[in-house]
């Protein structure tokens, strides 16, 4: 089933038959959801990849953001979905609350980007965490150097916790490369690269 939404004087769901491309969409990924699963699906991101693919000639697509591969985004441990509302720097997961004043986000299925991708011609580099992709481009030897040296402020005296901030933050947002016309490539960043199908 799908999710609509309807509006009565106040914001209702409503469930609806699924749409075809939603089922040929968990269908791809050998995706099975059982009975009370509920989740998100963006397909508007394969098309943004299609866009991207189909615009670059000669590159690097560089995604970075919270998500899995799609073994990990469907798995039973997330059967209520990733949908999360930001408001005031508070988190909550109603949409209908604060209607068009807060952010409301869900994570990305990486697998969906790498299949897009790969069906335009991108050639896939590397999946891994951005903690493992900054520590492979040496960010963690940066900030022991700059601790050892006596150097870890800046005017604000804020860079250190910064920089072990983007470390520790780094589990949870993904990094996805992708490229097209570049032949080969070995990638410094990819040093500590996931399987992702």
């Amino acid at each position: 089933m799908e999710v609509f939404v309807e509006y009565n004087g106040n914001f209702i769901e409503t469930l609806k038959p699924a749409a075809e491309e939603l089922k040929d969409y968990l269908h791809r990924f050998n995706v099975m959801l059982p009975k009370g699963f509920k989740t998100e699906i963006n397909l508007q991101a394969e098309d943004w990849i299609r866009e991207i693919a189909a615009a670059l000639k000669k590159g690097f697509v560089l995604t970075i953001d919270y998500g899995y591969p799609a073994n990990e985004l469907y798995h039973y441990k997330k059967a209520a979905g990733t949908l999360l509302c930001y408001y005031n720097h508070s988190i909550n997961d109603d949409p209908f609350l604060h209607v068009g004043e807060q952010d409301i986000t869900t994570h990305v299925n990486f697998s969906a980007l790498l299949y897009a991708g790969v069906k335009e011609g991108l050639n896939h580099c590397g999946f891994t965490s951005q903690s493992y992709f900054l520590n492979s481009l040496g960010l963690a030897d940066h900030v022991r150097q700059l601790e050892q040296n006596g150097n870890g402020k800046t005017n604000d005296g804020k860079e250190i916790s910064s920089l072990a901030l983007l470390i520790s933050m780094g589990q949870k947002f993904k990094v996805l490369i992708q490229q097209k016309g570049l032949g080969q490539v070995r990638l410094s960043g990819m040093q500590f690269a996931f399987q992702i199908e």
